[in-house]
């Protein structure tokens, strides 16, 4: 792996140039807080590339007892919206009431419409605690250390 020429914190394998050739089967995406891990999401990584692996139609199992294939989701995403990645949310009922599993508040953004998104360190990786959604306006979600991708051939 090496870093990125904008941030010795942020390291991209060369798997996401040759992901095409490597007859991926699994892709997990885990994320950590004080070393201990906060979410796992398990996607059928068969067929896949290196941005269509995040879907919800892919999505094998998560830690969150109320994400399946057959919730709705407003946002199931790596590309995202309004300025966030990883994005993976429920509903907008204006900024106090936005609910969801996980958002990647990204460092190159300069607009933040929501309380929620003006973190201090960026990226910024925002998760909900225990099993079900949380509604960001409360501030109750967990602030991972690490976002990490992990893949099964």
């Amino acid at each position: 792996m090496t870093g990125t020429s904008n941030c010795t914190s942020i390291y991209r394998s060369h798997v996401l140039t040759t992901w095409d050739s490597e007859s991926i089967s699994e892709v997990k995406l885990e994320m950590y807080e004080d070393g201990n891990m906060t979410v796992n999401i398990r996607f059928n990584g068969t067929g896949s590339n290196f941005t269509n692996w995040f879907d919800h139609n892919r999505l094998i199992d998560s830690g969150w007892s109320t994400m399946s294939q057959n919730r709705t989701f407003n946002f199931f995403s790596l590309q995202g919206g309004f300025m966030r990645t990883f994005f993976i949310n429920e509903a907008y009922k204006g900024c106090p009431k936005d609910r969801g599993w996980m958002i990647v508040i990204d460092p190159n953004v300069g607009y933040f419409p929501c309380g929620y998104e003006a973190q201090p360190n960026k990226p910024a990786f925002l998760y909900a605690r225990g099993e079900n959604i949380t509604r960001w306006g409360d501030n109750d979600y967990g602030l991972a250390d690490v976002l990490a991708v992990f893949i099964k051939r």
